[in-house]
């Protein structure tokens, strides 16, 4: 919306509260373009409290969109004054990947994958789970390497802190965070070869117990469950069980998923069954849409019963 951009920075400009910062990087965010970006940069820099959780990502999410050089340089001191600062639900790097997702993001991930700071590998394993295309696996594979030779000889410190009620350093609970994006990661296949890898890289009784349970029964033939969004027409979501499980956002995301496997892969479909409302006719045509995608790429899909 270029005609509102004078707006939109004025408004940024002025504000006087944390809320008024907030509804005007947020409007900066999904429709300024990069004219504005150093009047943006000025205004973030002198408001106080813009690297904060409330605002830190939105305002990154802006610069990685349209100055990736100075997001990445800037997301060390909204990381630091997230971590020393008020509790934070939703982290830096996927409260910026809600928003957008561009390559300098997830660049700004794996680096972060070696930070020293055990609360930052989590953000970072974490977005890579959730929106990491394959580039990600390696990191997270060594990632998890580092941390297995530096815990393999504490684990009878490791199960006891997983007992303290007031929770566990980040730096020990990363072994969940980097397990599970692995594990679930949605841009590579898991084999039976590297679920057993994964399994000798658990240090921990409760998470090698885990990925034995969830690998210990593989489908053969995928299955692909839809669920449909909560608003009329929005995008659905899908959860694909094969070697292990995978939850996927949307119909790209699903379709990205399927194209990994081989030919002649063989996928069954089902619905939800859990208060899954359908507009008329909107089930049946997601079907058809998906089955033309697959058997165009040599795969079928069939509907479970």
């Amino acid at each position: 919306m270029p005609r509102l951009e004078t707006a939109f920075i004025e408004a940024l400009e002025q504000a006087k509260t944390a809320e008024e910062y907030r509804q005007a990087i947020d409007r900066i965010e999904r429709f300024a373009t990069g004219r504005i970006f150093r009047r943006v940069r000025r205004a973030y820099e002198r408001f106080n409290g813009a690297r904060r959780c409330t605002l830190g990502p939105a305002s990154l999410a802006y610069f990685f969109r349209v100055a990736p050089a100075y997001a990445q340089a800037e997301i060390a001191n909204v990381m630091e004054e997230v971590y020393a600062g008020e509790r934070c639900e939703t982290g830096v790097l996927p409260a910026i990947a809600e928003r957008r997702v561009v390559p300098a993001l997830e660049e700004t991930a794996i680096v972060h994958l070696g930070d020293a700071n055990g609360w930052v590998v989590a953000d970072a394993a974490r977005v890579l789970w959730r929106h990491g295309s394959a580039r990600a696996e390696a990191p997270l594979w060594q990632a998890l390497e580092r941390w297995h030779s530096r815990w393999m000889d504490q684990v009878a410190k490791l199960e006891q802190d997983r007992q303290n009620p007031e929770g566990m350093p980040w730096e020990e609970a990363v072994e969940w965070d980097l397990t599970t994006a692995i594990m679930q990661g949605t841009a590579w296949l898991m084999s039976e070869s590297s679920a057993r890898r994964l399994t000798s890289l658990c240090v921990t009784r409760t998470y090698k117990e885990w990925v034995e349970q969830v690998f210990q029964h593989p489908e053969s033939n995928p299955i692909i469950t839809v669920h449909p969004s909560d608003l009329p027409r929005g995008e659905p979501t899908f959860v694909v069980h094969e070697n292990g499980i995978v939850w996927l956002p949307s119909r790209e995301a699903l379709h990205r998923r399927l194209s990994l496997h081989p030919k002649d892969t063989a996928f069954k479909w089902q619905e939800s069954d859990f208060d899954a409302v359908w507009l008329p006719g909107e089930a049946i045509s997601l079907f058809e849409e998906t089955r033309s995608f697959v058997e165009s790429r040599g795969m079928k899909l069939t509907q479970r019963h």
